[in-house]
């Protein structure tokens, strides 16, 4: 057996998990190898061909964006994140590490499993020929119940953070971030104003109160009300509730910027 086989064994393990989207990416973006799991948690086209192409090519510029500055940063501090967001209305989490803390640098099994370079053939980068992965991370994602997502303690205001909403965990010696945008799936075709109101319907508030907090008139809320029930095929509050409960949503990501929406 060579020194690759016990890698290979256990990678093979790790990337056919139930439930478990695995991916490895370089510091542009760059797929080298993405699991069928995360290939349906994250592209639209789950047969898609990934190999030599970036995240540029699948998604939009918030979600790139938001993305490489987490690279740069798991890279730059060698450290590994939790990232937490939503995604196809699904409440997804992601630990990014630093590959070269997980792995010899001189690992040729895994080499051979991953697909070549972002625009390999056309930069001529010299990390396309001899790749070392130390500009690359290891993201697992795993689909979360939003009830079992802890609120950590807080490192500082939101708004002043860089990459996200950051707090640390106890033990300092994880960086939790939440995702500043947010992609609702199917409840896309809902304004802000619908959102915000099956949210507070959602949980358990009446159209007289949501019209009091929202400082609209129940006649308007009972609008928006039969306009969600007609976009979302809902029939009444108890089915808008079990959606809510569902997907795990609250005010808060309400009043995320949806991918892709301009400001």
């Amino acid at each position: 057996m060579n020194d690759s086989q016990p890698a290979l064994q256990l990678w093979s393990v790790l990337t056919n998990l139930p439930g478990v989207g695995v991916s490895l990416m370089d510091d542009r973006g760059g797929l080298l190898f993405v699991n069928n799991v995360s290939m349906e948690m994250f592209f639209v086209d789950p047969t898609v061909d990934y190999r030599g192409k970036c995240i540029a090519d699948f998604h939009n510029e918030d979600f790139v964006t938001e993305r490489l500055a987490l690279i740069r940063r798991v890279l730059d501090e060698q450290k590994p994140i939790r990232f937490r967001h939503i995604y196809k209305a699904r409440h997804l989490e992601s630990k990014i590490w630093p590959l070269t803390k997980l792995i010899a640098a001189d690992d040729e099994g895994l080499r051979a499993a991953t697909a070549p370079h972002c625009g390999e053939q056309e930069s001529g980068d010299d990390r396309a020929a001899d790749p070392s992965f130390d500009s690359h991370v290891l993201v697992v994602t795993q689909e979360v119940d939003p009830s079992d997502l802890g609120t950590p303690a807080s490192s500082g205001d939101p708004a002043e953070t860089q990459d996200g909403q950051t707090s640390e965990s106890e033990n300092s010696e994880e960086t939790i971030l939440n995702s500043n945008f947010i992609d609702l799936g199917p409840l896309n075709v809902l304004s802000p104003r619908e959102l915000e109101v099956l949210v507070l319907l959602g949980h358990g508030l009446s159209v007289p109160d949501v019209a009091k907090y929202l400082f609209r008139s129940p006649k308007t809320i009972e609008r928006h009300k039969t306009s969600i029930g007609h976009k979302l095929h809902l029939q009444g509050q108890v089915a808008m509730t079990r959606l809510v409960t569902q997907v795990g949503l609250d005010l808060k990501h309400a009043a995320l910027k949806r991918l892709g929406e301009s400001q």
